[in-house]
């Protein structure tokens, strides 16, 4: 069988065998259902860590609060497909990031995945809305943001255009250890202000989990970035990749 469909999880939220279904979009029960919460959930949490349910669930508590978009898992035939890691959220106790975010979270260096998810949910559980603007960057891309204020010999021209003083290689975005955020306000609007509320919890928690903030940089301030280099500096994360100290598609840092 495939995806619930909404009749099928509004028929079958009083009572159903959930071990019927080969595939299983978590978010998408969450948020037909209205939120998280009583037995149905709990079979539903069940299932996806693995535990799977034996026994018919009883209705889902509709009062609860919404669950947001977040990553929708497909298994290939034959296997189930589950999503428990904190990083893709879940009811209860847990939080679902943004599709975008688990995205970005996804192109991060392995080292920092699990600090990166841990301040988003953080955030999101203190109702602070933050969104990863940018995360990994090829060199390529890396020198197109170069460009920008510059002409062909790299030279500025125009102060008001350049967003970076970094060439491909450059920048701990190239090897999977920097992003940098968005902070939205309620209505929608993004939120620029570093002295807010919203930005010092963002600040806060970045450090936290072990990241630098640009934020706090005394010659190039950079509000949205963060990065963690564990001590390594540019040149020598290029000569790691340059002499193969790769480990899964990424350079050694430890």
């Amino acid at each position: 069988m495939g995806f619930f469909t909404k009749k099928q999880v509004k028929l079958s939220a009083v009572a159903f065998n959930l071990n019927d279904f080969e595939e299983l979009n978590y978010n998408q029960l969450v948020e037909i259902n209205g939120g998280c919460g009583g037995g149905f959930w709990n079979s539903v949490r069940k299932f996806f860590s693995g535990e799977k349910s034996s026994s018919s669930s009883s209705s889902s508590d509709s009062s609860a609060s919404r669950g947001s978009s977040g990553y929708s898992s497909s298994s290939p035939s034959g296997s189930t497909s589950y999503t428990t890691s904190s990083s893709y959220g879940g009811c209860g106790e847990g939080v679902i990031l943004s599709r975008n975010n688990q995205e970005k979270i996804k192109t991060l260096h392995p080292e920092i995945r699990n600090a990166t998810s841990s301040m988003l949910t953080n955030l999101k559980k203190d109702n602070v809305n933050v969104e990863i603007s940018l995360a990994t960057r090829t060199y390529e891309e890396q020198d197109r943001l170069y460009s920008k204020g510059r002409n062909e010999k790299g030279e500025i021209i125009d102060e008001s255009k350049v967003v970076t003083y970094a060439k491909g290689g450059q920048s701990y975005h190239n090897f999977g250890l920097a992003f940098d955020v968005e902070v939205y306000n309620e209505n929608g609007t993004k939120n620029w202000n570093k002295q807010s509320e919203a930005w010092q919890k963002v600040i806060n928690e970045g450090k936290k989990q072990g990241f630098v903030a640009g934020a706090e940089w005394n010659d190039f301030p950079d509000l949205p970035h963060f990065e963690n280099s564990f001590g390594n500096t540019q040149s020598a994360l290029r000569y790691n990749i340059q002499n193969n100290k790769m480990k899964d598609g990424y350079v050694n840092v430890k």
